[in-house]
């Protein structure tokens, strides 16, 4: 039986331009999933950080009616 063609490193058949543009191309990909990581990431932080402004928001707000209420019952002693 004939053994199958196989490319190994070295055997007249290595195309190292090839292997440069595969390179860059899985750096490229790497770069993009990267890119989109981030994005996600600074619109998650964004999205958290209106929520805490809102929350900080209403707590003032109850804080500031319920001053105006104990003043309007008799005031603040």
């Amino acid at each position: 039986m004939a053994e199958p063609q196989k490319q190994q490193m070295g055997d007249g058949s290595d195309n190292i331009g090839q292997a440069a543009g595969q390179a860059a191309k899985a750096a490229k990909n790497a770069g993009k999933q990267a890119a989109k990581q981030a994005a996600k990431k600074g619109a998650e932080a964004a999205a958290n950080a209106a929520a805490a402004t809102v929350k900080a928001g209403v707590e003032g707000g109850k804080a500031v009616a319920e001053i105006a209420a104990g003043t309007a019952a008799g005031g603040p002693w």
